[in-house]
């Protein structure tokens, strides 16, 4: 989001209880946020029981909430976005989401992605003996945008170092000046942040060795050209 020069619309795939939604409205440019999650069941009972995880940001004015399957959304509709995150399950190979992560589904994300624009998405882990999805993840993406940059961070309820991935086809995360970082969030950011700024921010792009490695020699991706994109059933949003 710091990324991004400007962000206003912003699309996120999958975060069902949530917290993904409620940190994108914490940004003072954001006039509209479409949530997309394929079990509204879970999302209401998120909303019910685990209140503090969204924080009213599902019935926050700019929200829009779609309940359907994340690839006919993308695939049918023509809106543009400054900002799509992504936060899916893990594409393993007998997994719904494994198409979720395909060539062919970055593809449509970065036609429905403004100039500049930005994907973002939770990428597996990244530790050195739990590597390798995040390595296919990152190998992908580089088939459809020029810049993309792995980061990382322990998440403690997984107790892993869990990597992300931005990619886009204009800004580089890697350009930024950790003071030009400090100012966007002191301009932009309405909440206080506990984790990130510029500091930090430049810690979490410094890949360690052996992860900059296995990045740099991984020839495998994800595609699946059965994929069913396009469909004639008119336009979601």
């Amino acid at each position: 989001m710091i990324t991004h020069p400007n962000p206003r619309r912003v699309l996120i795939l999958g975060g069902g209880e949530g917290a993904t939604l409620r940190e994108v409205l914490a940004h003072r440019t954001v006039e509209e946020a479409v949530m997309v999650d394929i079990d509204e069941e879970t999302v209401m009972l998120c909303e019910k029981l685990l209140p503090e995880w969204s924080r009213g940001a599902l019935r926050d004015k700019r929200t829009t909430l779609v309940f359907d399957d994340a690839i006919k959304v993308v695939g049918t509709g023509n809106k543009k976005f400054d900002v799509v995150i992504s936060d899916l399950t893990e594409p393993l190979p007998d997994s719904p989401s494994h198409k979720l992560f395909s060539v062919e589904f970055f593809d449509l994300i970065a036609k429905r992605l403004n100039s500049p624009g930005v994907l973002i998405l939770q990428a597996s882990m990244t530790d050195i003996h739990a590597m390798e999805l995040h390595t296919i993840i990152h190998a992908t993406l580089k088939k459809v945008f020029p810049i993309v940059r792995s980061f990382r961070a322990r998440v403690p309820s997984f107790d892993v170092e869990w990597g992300f991935v931005m990619a886009s086809k204009e800004l580089d995360p890697l350009a930024m000046a950790e003071k030009v970082i400090e100012e966007q969030i002191k301009e932009r950011v309405s909440t206080e942040l506990k984790f990130y700024d510029g500091e930090t921010h430049r810690y979490i792009f410094s890949l360690p060795k052996y992860l900059r490695k296995a990045i740099a020699e991984q020839k495998e991706y994800i595609e699946d050209s059965r994929m069913p994109v396009g469909h004639d059933t008119g336009e979601i949003f």
